[in-house]
């Protein structure tokens, strides 16, 4: 136990950057333990070696490979996924973070070259290829192009590929070819290959021997087609649909049915509700424990992409008793994913709302800290932390292990980079240390030394004018803005670029962390729309991918106005300004760029020159003007 404890402090000097503190813990403290349980317990020696196996991987990879290429599967196996988990995720590798087929992450390429390698040496094919297809959608992310050059993404892509396959069909696990056609369906969206290369990848998975597998295939082919192939990707769904009755587990009918939706969810939110719908109906007399709980799992999506759609399930449901349990438990669920956001809902009071559910605190806590991890909600407030603090003495240890949890997470989410991160992080830091101290002095165990956590948090004060933003300095630019909200703290803003999309929902979420009341107004293009394949319903859109990256994190009350000039579709206005009453910035580029590919700036000006900007801005937004240079100006507006 204490070797596993030393292991997540040297993960913890990792996570600050201080990785040579990080490799002398480890080769101090846990190491020589492993080394001597191998002589008594082997099984002990493998568990320590599984539970501080991302604590070894950072400290030295050569050593840590030796190790666990030693361990017994499945210990080796579960060790190398571990460490995969915590490269991507860089979160405490125990706690929990939300996961979905279409979850990216931040990697840079010495990271991905370290993903690549451990995922060769995961036999297991289900958990190799997730590793695998996770790391593929971390590189189409823009955030990755700014890190990542082409020619390391072309490098990384042909590493890929050639493990890919070398690797399906694997010795002892599935014998067909679905993972690698699946991975493949993945990489030939990165890779932008043409219509030929998809057509052979469909004409490969129809091939699959067993249903369900030929259906998740398949799935994820559609997933992955290019948008301007629709039709081809309208016939290969409708393909998919046909084929699901065929699947004769009502395990695997339920998992497909999951799959399918959360894959469509950003692509098609209709068809979403569908699957949920048809899954939860066709499957409602299942009774097993497995059974529930996939019940349950469909349950939480149908919450994510519409609110409303568990009570319309609910309603769509005749009497019959065998759909009792599956009313009930709908019912149920309804009532803990509420109480659940509820809780973490901007100014929620924590008493009320936990009176009369708090057996539920423990297991609600714990799913919004994986949210939190994922950034799909939003950090509690110190006084919020507070409330909670008190809560959870209440309950037992390891009840009240995952409420600490959360509310430490929120605490560091929220203010760590602000000049408040000393007033409210440092005590919270303290205290633990003194309740260890208390704790040691009643039971007379000796305890190592403090982990380290810095202890300057300030940051300095933003200047005006103009700010030079290089390549490679999106955080940069993203804090100067998360400070200027702070500052201005603006009850209404306008914001225009011609390239605004559901991928420049960054501003968004910025805007909802630094001024919780400030209503929105984005004027965007047409044309901006249709080159994400948006044109058709650009509403539906938009919500299904806000919910889709963020979660339960409910956006700022938003209106977005979509502007086309006729002829071109494009906006009347190039400029990208972020206005208030009280002053407003210029970014020299848009906001889905600025920071990443090339160098650029913010400027900041003042209260007289926005009001100028604002009330240029508000002449469209109002339709005031309709006409410019003698080319109609066609506006259509809806709310977030």
């Amino acid at each position: 136990m204490r070797a596993s404890h030393w292991s997540m402090i040297a993960i913890a000097y990792h996570m600050a950057n201080r990785n040579k503190e990080c490799g002398s813990l480890y080769f101090k403290y846990v190491q020589p333990v492993v080394n001597k349980l191998k002589e008594t317990n082997m099984a002990a020696s493998a568990r320590i070696s599984l539970l501080a196996s991302p604590a070894a991987w950072v400290s030295h990879k050569g050593s840590a490979i030796e190790a666990i290429g030693s361990l017994d599967w499945p210990y080796s196996d579960q060790a190398f996924f571990r460490i995969a988990g915590f490269l991507l995720e860089k979160v405490w590798p125990d706690d929990p973070y939300i996961l979905s087929p279409n979850d990216s992450y931040d990697v840079e390429y010495n990271e991905a070259l370290d993903i690549i390698e451990v995922a060769g040496y995961i036999k297991d094919d289900s958990a190799s290829s997730q590793v695998i297809r996770k790391l593929i959608g971390s590189l189409a992310t823009q955030d990755s192009r700014s890190k990542i050059t082409a020619e390391q993404r072309n490098d990384l892509c042909s590493r890929i590929d050639i493990l890919i396959d070398q690797k399906y069909p694997s010795e002892g696990y599935i014998l067909h070819d679905g993972y690698k056609i699946y991975l493949k369906s993945y990489l030939s969206k990165l890779l932008k290959l043409q219509w030929p290369e998809w057509e052979s990848l469909i004409k490969k998975a129809k091939y699959i021997p067993n249903i369900s597998d030929r259906v998740f295939v398949l799935g994820s082919i559609v997933e992955n087609i290019p948008s301007k192939h629709s039709s081809h990707r309208a016939q290969l769904l409708k393909d998919v649909r046909e084929m699901m009755p065929e699947i004769k587990s009502a395990g695997d009918k339920m998992s497909r049915y999951h799959y399918l939706a959360e894959i469509f969810w950003p692509i098609d939110p209709g068809v979403a509700r569908g699957f949920i719908k048809e899954g939860l109906l066709k499957t409602s007399g299942e009774d097993s424990l497995s059974a529930r709980r996939k019940q349950l799992d469909l349950v939480d999506l149908a919450h994510k992409v519409d609110p409303d759609l568990p009570d319309k399930i609910i309603d769509s449901t005749d009497q019959d008793p065998a759909r009792a349990k599956l009313r009930k438990s709908i019912k149920k669920q309804n009532e803990n994913i509420s109480f659940r956001k509820s809780l973490a809902s901007p100014g929620s009071d924590i008493k009320e709302v936990i009176r009369n559910n708090r057996e539920e605190l423990p297991r609600a806590a714990w799913k919004n800290l994986s949210l939190l991890h994922a950034d799909k909600t939003l950090p509690l407030s110190e006084i919020q932390c507070r409330e909670m603090s008190i809560e959870a003495s209440e309950f037992p240890i390891d009840h009240a292990y995952p409420i600490y949890a959360w509310m430490i997470e929120s605490l560091r989410k929220k203010y760590s980079s602000t000049q408040q991160g000393e007033e409210f992080i440092r005590p919270v830091f303290d205290s633990c240390c003194e309740n260890v101290l208390f704790l040691e002095s009643m039971v007379g165990v000796a305890c190592g030394r403090r982990p380290f956590v810095p202890d300057d948090f300030s940051q300095e004060g933003l200047g005006d004018g103009v700010k030079i933003i290089s390549k490679g300095e999106r955080n940069v630019a993203m804090d100067m803005l998360s400070n200027w909200l702070r500052d201005t703290s603006p009850d209404e803003l306008i914001f225009s670029d011609p390239y605004f999309c559901p991928e420049s929902f960054e501003l968004l979420r910025l805007i909802s962390a630094n001024c919780e009341n400030a209503r929105v107004s984005i004027l965007t293009s047409l044309k901006a729309q249709q080159d994400k394949g948006l044109s058709k319903n650009i509403e539906d859109g938009y919500r299904a991918a806000w919910s889709k990256e963020y979660g339960e994190i409910p956006p700022p009350q938003t209106d977005i106005a979509v502007l086309a000039l006729e002829g071109s579709g494009g906006s009347p206005v190039h400029d990208r300004w972020l206005v208030c009453r009280h002053g407003g910035v210029r970014l020299g580029t848009s906001f889905n760029s600025i920071g990443r590919l090339k160098d650029s700036e913010i400027s900041f000006f003042n209260e007289e020159e926005s009001l100028k900007i604002k009330a240029l801005l508000e002449s469209y937004l109002h339709r005031k003007t309709r006409i410019m240079e003698g080319k109609k100006i066609n506006i259509s507006i809806f709310e977030l």
